[in-house]
């Protein structure tokens, strides 16, 4: 088992070495291969993007090494947010840039996973001679990622293929909608439900307009300090 020492000191973190590990018996026998190339900081040009991690490890030689795990599709994002909309305790956390545990199991409910399930599903590439999979080389990157999310879950949500603001977005979007239940009972008339593309949209057009409002009385107060600088 991977060392959770440093790599993966965080729940969401363990999940992600753990994930990796019950892919296959090559890969829970492969992945202390590259401990020590991640310990020694060999692992360079680190980045993550929707459907894709990217690295340079660097040894003998310096070799490229991708990880390529598909982003969600925009069905099952929008059933897995549906379901953590019905969760308080999920919407408060993830609003407050918090991950709460129990979150990926809402994900298979919603029939998906932030993290990595079949060994089909994680498409590996390094291009040095090594024919193994998991070489070293992919088995640092992997320890990297799971160092990575230690300090930065929502690089998971990056990788799955959305961002930290739309996340955000499309949970406020819920709680908004939520808001006009308690009228509907008292029998106000009724609103139509609105596809969730619309209550992101409207949802974004609200943080958009406070952004701007906010950016107008910086403006307005450093307008007026410089003038009380002129006169002074």
């Amino acid at each position: 088992m991977i060392s959770m020492e440093r790599f993966g000191s965080t729940w969401w973190g363990r999940l992600w070495t753990r994930a990796l590990e019950e892919l296959s018996d090559d890969f829970e026998n492969r992945l202390p291969r590259g401990k020590k190339y991640a310990e020694e900081g060999a692992v360079s040009h680190f980045q993550v993007r929707p459907g894709q991690i990217e690295a340079r490890v660097h040894g003998r030689k310096t070799y490229t090494v991708t990880l390529a795990l598909p982003a969600l599709s925009e069905q099952q994002w929008q059933r897995a947010l549906e379901l953590l909309a019905k969760e308080s305790r999920f919407v408060a956390s993830l609003l407050a840039g918090e991950m709460p545990e129990g979150l990926d199991e809402t994900f298979r409910e919603a029939g998906a996973s932030l993290y990595p399930r079949v060994p089909k599903e994680l498409q590996t590439h390094c291009d040095c001679p090594d024919l193994a999979n998991p070489c070293k080389h992919v088995a640092a990157v992997c320890y990297v990622m799971a160092e990575a999310l230690d300090r930065d879950p929502w690089l998971l949500f990056d990788l799955r293929g959305k961002t930290k603001n739309e996340v955000h977005l499309a949970l406020q979007a819920a709680v908004d909608s939520a808001a006009i239940e308690p009228s509907k009972r008292r029998g106000r008339p009724k609103k139509n439900d609105l596809p969730l593309e619309e209550k992101l949209a409207k949802a974004e057009q609200r943080l958009k307009d406070t952004q701007k409002y906010a950016n107008e009385q910086r403006r307005k107060t450093l307008e007026a300090q410089k003038k009380l600088q002129e006169l002074g």
